[in-house]
């Protein structure tokens, strides 16, 4: 299955099962048409980050989401103080399907740039609402990069799926191990936390293997 298709099956599934969710939040791998199309036509709640060059339809219009900007500068969008920016959502045709386009104005250290998202949201939902869910999202690719730089999570060559989920929950239950060591001890490096944990964790190994081996007898 592309990754587009599991996406899917994931959301019916999760309907299937009678749960309550809002809606799905996904970053730029997903915003295709089939994904897109698949939420349009089933009333489904997407929030998708769009890249640049995506093509849609403004005001009669084909045009990419770039040339989009000099129809929203960014004085003529609503100020967001915790996002430290702007954005102004505006409808669009998007592979014959009607949906709003979410302009993004940042200001990253004195310089201002945007970027885009698609929203199959009702009109009901707020752009506040919107943009703090977009916000809270990030806070999971910090804890990506976080985990990947410091615990090896990105160096899994497997093929197997099994084996990347069991890589993955080895390095979630290192960082556990190692925010432990840093409650107890708060004023340990990074470097010296890792060392430390390791080093509880063989002990744990060698203990339990200490434990599971027989006695002489039953030799």
């Amino acid at each position: 299955m592309t990754p587009s298709d599991q996406l899917i099956k994931v959301i019916t599934a999760v309907k299937v099962q009678g749960i309550h969710f809002k809606g799905t939040l996904v970053d730029a791998e997903f915003g295709n048409k089939q994904v897109v199309g698949h939420c349009v036509t089933h009333n489904e709640s997407l929030l998708v980050r769009m890249k640049s060059n995506t093509r849609v339809e403004h005001c009669g219009e084909e045009m990419t989401l770039k040339p989009l900007l000099s129809h929203v500068p960014r004085t003529c969008c609503h100020s967001y103080p915790k996002l430290n920016g702007r954005a102004k959502r505006i409808a669009v045709r998007y592979d014959g399907h009607t949906v709003d386009i979410l302009v993004i104005w940042r200001n990253i250290k004195g310089r201002w740039s945007a970027f885009f998202l698609l929203s199959t949201f009702p009109q009901a939902t707020s752009l506040g609402e919107l943009v703090r869910a977009w916000k809270a999202r990030w806070g999971i690719e910090v804890i990506h990069r976080f985990i990947k730089q410091n615990l090896s999570f990105g160096n899994c060559q497997y093929r197997d799926i099994g084996a990347h989920q069991n890589w993955a929950d080895l390095a979630v239950d290192a960082f556990h191990w190692i925010l432990r060591v840093r409650n107890e001890c708060p004023r340990l490096s990074w470097k010296s936390a890792q060392l430390q944990a390791a080093h509880r964790c063989l002990e744990r190994v060698r203990t339990a293997v200490l434990q599971d081996l027989p006695g002489l007898e039953a030799a």
